[in-house]
C-alpha cells in the first residue's frame, strides 16, 4: 500500500510540474464547454416556460434545449473519465522472475 501512496504522490508532482500540461488544459475546456452548453440549453428551456409559444415553436426550442444538455453530459462524463485517466499513477512493474543478462 505504501507503494502506492508513493506512484500516486509521484504522479501528482508531475502534473505540477507541468507534465500533459496539453492534456489537462483540454480537459479543463471540455468541462468549461459542457457547462456553458448545459446553460444554454436550460435557458433556452427557461425562455420556452416563460413566453406561450406556437407549437412548433415550442418543439423546436425544447428539442433543441435537449440536444444541448445530452451533449453537455456526454461532455462532463468524458471530461470525468479524462480525469481519473491523468490523476491515476503509472502501475507498478510487475516482478521480474528471471533476469535478463
Amino acid at each position: 500500500m505504501p507503494n502506492w501512496w508513493e506512484r500516486r504522490a509521484q504522479r501528482e508532482r508531475e502534473l505540477a510540474e507541468g507534465v500533459d500540461a496539453d492534456l489537462v488544459s483540454a480537459n479543463r475546456k471540455r468541462w468549461t464547454l459542457g457547462s456553458k452548453l448545459f446553460v444554454i440549453g436550460a435557458l433556452l428551456l427557461a425562455i420556452e416556460w416563460l413566453w406561450s409559444l406556437p407549437r412548433w415553436v415550442h418543439l423546436v426550442v425544447a428539442s433543441i434545449a435537449f440536444v444541448l444538455i445530452v451533449t453537455a453530459s456526454i461532455r462532463w462524463k468524458w471530461a470525468q473519465a479524462e480525469q481519473a485517466f491523468l490523476g491515476k499513477p503509472e502501475r507498478k512493474a510487475p516482478p521480474i522472475l528471471f533476469k535478463p543478462d
